[in-house]
C-alpha cells in the first residue's frame, strides 16, 4: 500500500529464517531502516516521505548461527509515493452555459485528470499533461443547472499513478432574461 507520504512493503514468510532485515537506499548508500525479528512479521511501514517521489528498498532474511548472523541474497523493490492531493479545487468563471474550474499548481504531479458526474457515472472529461495549467473551461452546459466536478494530479512512473480525488459542485448561471423593453 502506497500514500502520498507513506509505503507499506509487504512479502512472503520465509519459514526458514528468523526474521528480516530492511534497507533504504539513502544519500548514495544502503541504509538498515528496520530489523525484524521474527519471520511471522511480514509487512512494514514507512511514513514522513515526500509526495511524488521513487523509493528504492530492499530485503534479507536472516538466521543467527552461534555469533553471527547468515542472510539471505536480496530482494529489492523501488516504489514511488503517490502525488499530493490538489488544492484550492474550485471556478474561476461561471456563465449560463459555461464553467471554468480552477486549482493550485501541484508541484508533486505530472499532470491532472478531470472527470464530469455524468448519467449516474464519473466520466473523464481532460486529461492535462503538465502542472502548470490550472484551470479548464467546460462548455455546453445547461443554465441553472448543478454539475459535479472531481480532479486528481498524476504522476508518470511508467505507468501512471494518481492522487485522491477532489470533489467540487458548480451551478451554472440563469439565462439572460430576453425581450427586455419598456412598456408605453
Amino acid at each position: 500500500t502506497r500514500t502520498k507520504t507513506s509505503i507499506t512493503l509487504k512479502w512472503t514468510k520465509n519459514t526458514s529464517a528468523e526474521g528480516y532485515v530492511i534497507e533504504q537506499y539513502k544519500n548514495g548508500a544502503w541504509t538498515v531502516i528496520k530489523t525484524i525479528t521474527s519471520n511471522a512479521t511480514v509487512n512494514y511501514t514507512l511514513s514522513g516521505l515526500s509526495p511524488s517521489t521513487s523509493y528504492k528498498f530492499r530485503i534479507k532474511a536472516y538466521n543467527v548461527a552461534g555469533d553471527n548472523n547468515v542472510y539471505s541474497p536480496y530482494a529489492n523493490n523501488t516504489v514511488n509515493t503517490l502525488p499530493s492531493n490538489i488544492s484550492g479545487f474550485g471556478y474561476s468563471a461561471r456563465t449560463h452555459n459555461s464553467i471554468t474550474l480552477k486549482w493550485a499548481k501541484n508541484a508533486s504531479a505530472d499532470g491532472y485528470e478531470i472527470e464530469q458526474y455524468k448519467n449516474g457515472t464519473w466520466t473523464t472529461i481532460e486529461t492535462i499533461s503538465g502542472n502548470s495549467t490550472v484551470s479548464y473551461k467546460i462548455t455546453g452546459l445547461s443554465a441553472s443547472t448543478a454539475y459535479s466536478f472531481r480532479i486528481r494530479a498524476y504522476k508518470e512512473c511508467g505507468d501512471k499513478i494518481y492522487g485522491d480525488y477532489v470533489s467540487k459542485s458548480v451551478i451554472t448561471l440563469p439565462s439572460a432574461v430576453s425581450g427586455f423593453t419598456y412598456s408605453e
